[in-house]
């Protein structure tokens, strides 16, 4: 590392640049790099981080031309990275009727009835009425799914369906059924790992809504702080139609400077020879500007809300929706071989440990196939495990993309659905990080809010809904949580060289926090404001109480 003072090197034309085109400075810098920890100073020439260190030192490199950001004592952190979450869904969501404010059985009924009476009076001809992310776990009148009879008294003749917060259900109404055939589902409920049938009555977006919705989520995700994302978007709202879309509109975009973070995508391929004919044409990496394409993304069941998450010893309550796997063993073992025989990691769904099993197992397999195995390979959710399996990740050297802020409204859930001494196994961060496991937080935008404040605030407090924490002994520290949210999603997309330090030669991306998370009482992480996000030395996003 360069002595106190010295710019680093270029790393295009190998020359020292003592100009520099920023310097933030009169803050504390937390680099997440251990050779150095903190700092007084960063300054920033080409996008590229040339001088971490004392204040001093940084502003003796200031030019005429240099601009100074004064960021008032704030704490300067490396780029937050989400690790999971669905940018174009969470604006397609976005169009719908949102029920997450329902906090009970009849006002989510209410809240259907009236807007079914506003889509008659709008008089367009056929149109569906589609309502999203109810959780009847939080309703306080009632705890069971709706159904076809629910939604038959409250919206009529409309055709309707509504589909839970998880994605992985849907209840539709007599109406409804009727135009798609599916009149023998005497309840309306359709369980679904991928798409619902309701939605190709939706129309499918086209480029210009794509562009559109890219353009505000990656606006949105930088407000809240996030200088890059790893997206599922593909075969998403058009499924099995839309990956060449996906790729030209976020390659485009990516390009041309619009897109407000990085963008990793996990694309979510559905068949072995869709796998092979999209790598063979988009190898991983591929990409320009902010985005490039980081995995293959699987589903392999659904989740525990919808009574879906595959479970080894069932549910503790008696409860089940359909837990059909989503991929047979050998359909997975196919779709695994195409994936990382093309290069590409796969990265994994999992909510329940009999899919945790199967994908390990699956990996183990891969392994012996092609005598080698992606490094980056990994387990999406983790949520209901074992600790043999846990040991079995570290020592097969799998990744962990964590959602904290999951156990808001599913420690309630768990405790229902399976045993206590399964729950105390579960969301165990605390074991995966002592085991050793590459460990990356992340939200699934749109089940979630992007908010990387709140989801750090669950890891280290593992609050749930009712305000108590629930198996403290398996949260994180700051420290853990933050390099979660820097390094370690760095490390997930292949890009640790490039980002998640603020180390010299590394991309200036910067998160911009008012006050330091290691000084913070965890309990009062919550309410920690964003005052700027910084991707590739450029401000996105600055507040503008913060900096008038």
């Amino acid at each position: 590392m360069p002595g106190k003072g010295a710019a680093v090197p270029d790393k295009q034309t190998g020359r020292h640049s003592t100009s520099m085109d920023r310097i933030f400075y009169n803050c504390t810098v937390r680099t997440m790099d251990d050779r150095l920890p903190s700092a007084g100073a960063v300054a920033v020439d080409g996008g590229i981080i040339r001088y971490v260190g004392g204040e001093e030192a940084a502003l003796a490199l200031a030019e005429p031309d240099t601009e100074l950001v004064d960021l008032h004592g704030a704490a300067l952190y490396p780029g937050f990275i989400d690790s999971h979450m669905h940018l174009l869904y969470s604006a397609f969501m976005r169009t719908m009727t949102d029920l997450s404010g329902c906090r009970s059985f009849a006002d989510t009924m209410a809240l259907i009835e009236r807007e079914a009476v506003a889509l008659k009076a709008s008089g367009v001809p056929g149109a569906w009425l589609h309502a999203v992310n109810f959780n009847q776990d939080l309703w306080e009148d009632r705890k069971e799914l709706p159904t076809r009879a629910d939604l038959d008294k409250a919206v009529g003749g409309v055709p309707c369906y509504i589909t839970r917060v998880c994605g992985h259900v849907a209840v539709y109404n007599s109406r409804a059924l009727e135009l798609l055939g599916m009149t023998d589902r005497q309840d309306g409920i359709v369980y679904a790992a991928d798409d619902q049938p309701g939605d190709r009555f939706q129309g499918r977006p086209g480029s210009d809504l794509y562009r559109a919705w890219a353009v505000s989520e990656t606006a949105r995700c930088a407000e809240a702080g996030l200088c890059s994302v790893h997206s599922d978007d593909m075969n998403v709202i058009a499924p099995d139609a839309d990956a060449e879309l996906v790729m030209q509109v976020f390659s485009e975009l990516g390009e041309s400077g619009e897109l407000s973070t990085r963008v990793f995508e996990q694309c979510r391929l559905t068949s072995a020879a869709s796998i092979k004919a999209f790598a063979s044409a988009h190898p991983c990496g591929s990409g320009r500007g902010l985005f490039r394409t980081s995995s293959v993304k699987l589903l392999l069941d659904g989740s525990l809300g919808a009574r879906s998450a595959d479970l080894i010893d069932g549910y503790a309550d008696g409860s089940k929706g359909p837990c059909k796997p989503v991929h047979t063993d050998e359909e997975l073992e196919e779709l695994a071989l195409a994936s990382e025989g093309c290069g590409y990691p796969v990265v994994a769904h999992c909510i329940g440990d009999g899919a945790v099993e199967r994908l390990l197992n699956t990996f183990d397999t891969v392994r012996e196939k092609l005598g080698r195995r992606d490094p980056r390979c990994g387990v999406i959710h983790c949520q209901i495990m074992r600790t043999e399996q846990l040991e079995r990740m570290a020592s097969g050297g799998v990744l962990a993309f964590v959602q904290p802020v999951f156990i808001k409204a599913d420690a309630a859930v768990v405790d229902k659905c399976v045993t206590p001494e399964l729950a105390a196994q579960s969301y165990n961060w605390r074991k995966m990080l002592d085991l050793g496991i590459h460990v990356s937080c992340g939200t699934d935008a749109p089940v979630e809010s992007c908010d990387p404040i709140a989801n750090i605030w669950h890891a280290v407090t593992r609050i749930g809904g009712d305000g108590v924490p629930w198996f403290p002994e398996n949260a994180m520290t700051i420290d853990e949580a933050l390099r979660a949210y820097t390094i370690e999603g760095a490390y997930a997309a292949g890009m640790q060289d490039s980002l998640g330090t603020v180390t010299e030669g590394k991309y200036a991306d910067f998160t911009v926090l008012d006050h330091d998370l290691f000084e913070t009482d965890p309990l009062l992480i919550k309410d920690t404001k964003v005052l700027m996000t910084v991707v590739g030395g450029r401000t996105i996003y600055k507040n503008k109480e913060a900096f008038k």
